[in-house]
C-alpha cells in the first residue's frame, strides 16, 4: 500500500513523501505525547489541546489517535521517557518548533520556555536553534494577527 502524501507536512516542514514515511507510528505517537507534555508545563489549556488535536488530524493521523490525544494525561510519562527514543532522529527540530507553536496558543510562558529548553537539551538541539525557532513562531503569529486584522478591516468596509 502506498502512503498518502500529506500537504500540511510538506508545507510546514518541507517533507516530501519519502521523508514523511521515515517516522514510525510509535515515534509519531511519542512525538505527540511529548508535545502535549511540554505545552502542559503551565497547565494544558483547552486551546492548546484543541490546536494540537486539530494539527494531528491535519497530519492525517487516525481519528482514534487524535481522540487518544484528547484524553492524554500529560503526567503519565516524563519528558525524558518520551524523548529518549527520539534522540538522534530527524524529528528533533520539528518537535521543538511544534512544541513552541502549541505552547504559544495561549501565550508562551516561562514554564513552557523552560520545558522547551529541557526538551531541546534532551534531543541535542542547540540553544541558539531554539531561540531561532522561538523567533520564527513569534513572527508567524504576528503575521497571522496582521492577516486577521486586514480581513476584519475589509469586512468592516461594506463596499468591498
Amino acid at each position: 500500500m502506498t502512503a498518502r502524501f500529506n500537504f500540511l507536512a510538506y508545507t510546514l516542514y518541507g517533507f516530501d513523501q519519502t521523508r514523511q514515511q521515515e517516522l514510525t507510528p510509535e515515534d509519531a505517537e511519542r512525538y505527540g505525547r511529548a508535545l502535549l507534555t511540554i505545552a502542559a508545563a503551565d497547565g494544558l489549556s483547552p486551546g492548546e489541546r484543541d490546536y494540537f488535536v486539530n494539527l494531528a488530524r491535519g497530519m492525517d493521523l487516525p481519528d482514534e489517535v487524535a481522540a487518544a490525544y484528547e484524553r492524554y494525561d500529560t503526567n503519565s510519562a516524563t519528558l525524558e521517557q518520551l524523548l529518549a527514543p527520539l534522540k538522534g532522529k530527524h524529528p528533533a527540530p520539528y518537535l521543538i518548533y511544534d512544541a513552541i507553536k502549541v505552547s504559544s496558543v495561549d501565550g508562551y510562558t516561562d514554564k513552557e520556555r523552560a520545558k522547551v529548553a529541557r526538551a531541546a537539551e534532551l534531543l541535542g538541539v542547540r540553544t541558539e536553534s531554539v531561540r531561532a525557532l522561538e523567533g520564527l513562531v513569534a513572527a508567524e503569529n504576528a503575521i497571522r494577527d496582521a492577516r486577521l486584522a486586514v480581513f476584519a478591516s475589509i469586512n468592516a468596509d461594506s463596499t468591498y
